[in-house]
């Protein structure tokens, strides 16, 4: 039965077309907090703001969600699929003990030796502005205790196939940090925006007490330090969170490089980031979370050619949608940083700088989608040492070349830095997936792949040239013509990738395009519930 529930297909696309929408709405709502802080708050006082996430955010990710994304949902699920559900949660219980014992270890920590650390991240900073950075630090620091609560019942919920409370916990966060900004930035700067994100974090976790609930969990405070799956969680999560942590690393040597550039340069990259993110979240994080329990219960069950059908059609669902996604977003990244974030406070120069960065981005966005999918697949396998191998060598890549780069382009050269990491990274792993677990057709996947780059090259010529045909009908200085431009060059470079993608017989066209959401059946008669 429970294998039943995880491999159909009906459950997938549902669980997907909600995820999806929840995921756009949460960008959207993403987009708007970015709108108000790039138009309340000045660049200056945002490198501040954004500098102060960097420690707590490696905290989280190191202790957390390592354990989280490649560990626990998998043992969760193995244990259900085995008629254990009792057990299950005893895991539960005492992984969330556990995890708030360091993380609010961690936090104590920190408030203390923050005002040593700070300097390392931003050596560039004046003396006030690291003063302000470390106070903005200590009150972040609260955060991971609240998320360690909050991912570990996101981790039961996604096991049961309830995404709702799940999709919807990153919309109350961002909510909060909108009404935060609106009304405390006047009275106290970004301190007052600091305590909205914990009071996000922390309805982040409360919109999804009431689902865990309703599986029948039920928190206790347990003894955690003899459970022998606990310690097998925390040896299979030291790989990830070494993998998590090259991540962070990355995050905050970018950060050191742009406090060395020109002021806002922090701020900048933080929102370029922002907005190439939300395709990526969308189409390739929503995909594959969706998909990894699955995935794991195939595993569990044995099932590696289902497996295999499973990741082959997200694979070439997330590279048909995501190639057009980036020539859109290449063409008319100036306008969307300008239709999010020009106003106020945010100056030209800053648009200028944004859009450029996004611009740069839009080179990766193929490969940050495809390796979420990619690190899913092995994680599924409990395999955490080869994504960590993979991690450390996008680290070392992405921080070369974005620090030489950046010399030469700025800002934008660290996006490209990043985007060369995601490359090295997705090649590595790709190899030794189709090696060892997934043997990946790539002579049919190269034909996919040049049919879908020949529609792409289709929607870059057309949203070119509505671009030039709209400047001459729309009046750019104002916003209303700025938003006519994107959508009418967007909607037809779309249009055009549609007609294209048809006529050449690209075989995502009917599954996704026809259907909306793709039709996870892989390639094979036999259904997949036991007769």
């Amino acid at each position: 039965m429970f294998k039943k529930i995880f491999s159909d297909q009906s459950t997938i696309k549902r669980a997907t077309a909600l995820l999806i929408i929840t995921l756009i709405v949460s960008n959207v709502l993403g987009m708007l907090r970015d709108h108000f802080l790039a138009s309340r708050v000045s660049t200056y006082s945002l490198d501040v703001y954004y500098a102060a996430f960097k420690i707590p955010d490696l905290i989280f990710n190191v202790l957390v969600l390592g354990a989280i994304s490649s560990v626990f949902i998998p043992i969760f699920t193995e244990k259900v699929a085995h008629q254990k559900e009792g057990r299950a949660r005893e895991i539960t219980n005492r992984l969330m003990t556990a995890s708030l014992v360091f993380t609010g270890l961690f936090a104590v920590i920190l408030y203390f030796t923050l005002p040593w650390l700070i300097p390392l991240l931003v050596p560039r900073f004046s003396a006030d502005r690291l003063a302000q950075t470390v106070k903005i630090a200590r009150i972040i620091s609260l955060t991971p205790i609240l998320f360690s609560l909050s991912y570990i019942t996101s981790g039961v919920l996604n096991s049961y196939r309830r995404f709702l409370a799940y999709s919807m916990a990153p919309l109350v966060y961002n909510l909060a940090i909108i009404f935060g900004t609106l009304l405390l930035v006047n009275r106290f700067d970004i301190v007052g925006v600091a305590w909205a994100v914990v009071a996000g974090a922390f309805l982040h976790f409360l919109v999804q007490i009431p689902s865990i609930l309703q599986t029948g969990f039920k928190y206790r405070l347990e003894k955690f330090w003899h459970d022998k799956d606990l310690f097998r969680i925390v040896r299979l999560m030291i790989p990830r969170s070494i993998g998590l942590g090259t991540s962070q690393i990355t995050t905050l040597a970018f950060t050191a490089i742009a406090s060395a550039l020109a002021a806002g340069s922090i701020a900048v990259f933080t929102f370029a980031d922002n907005i190439q993110t939300m395709p990526v979240v969308v189409f390739g994080t929503s995909l594959a979370t969706v998909l990894f329990p699955t995935l794991s219960a195939e595993i569990a069950e044995n099932n590696k050619e289902n497996f295999a059908g499973y990741f082959t059609r997200a694979l070439k669902a997330i590279i048909y949608i995501m190639l057009p996604t980036s020539v859109v977003f290449y063409l008319l990244s100036n306008q969307i940083v300008r239709l999010i974030l020009g106003s106020g406070k945010f100056s030209l120069f800053d648009t200028s700088r944004a859009g450029q960065t996004l611009a740069a981005f839009c080179f990766g966005l193929v490969f940050e989608a495809v390796l979420a999918l990619i690190v899913k697949a092995f994680f599924a396998q409990k395999n955490t040492r080869l994504p960590m191998y993979a991690g450390l060598l996008a680290m070392f890549s992405a921080i070369a070349f974005g620090y030489l780069l950046s010399r030469f382009f700025g800002v934008p050269g660290l996006a490209l830095g990043l985007a060369a990491g995601n490359l090295i990274s997705v090649v590595y792993l790709m190899y030794y997936l189709n090696k060892r677990f997934v043997k990946v057709d790539f002579g049919d996947l190269s034909k996919f792949v040049a049919k879908s780059l020949v529609s792409a090259a289709a929607t870059g010529l057309i949203t070119f040239l509505l671009i030039k045909i709209t400047f001459y009908f729309v009046d750019l200085r104002h916003y209303f013509g700025i938003l006519t431009q994107t959508l009418v060059s967007a909607l037809g470079g779309i249009i055009g990738f549609c007609i294209v993608s048809k006529w050449l017989g690209v075989e995502e066209y009917d599954s996704i395009v026809k259907n909306i959401f793709v039709r996870f059946k892989p390639p094979q008669e036999a259904p997949f519930e036991e007769k």
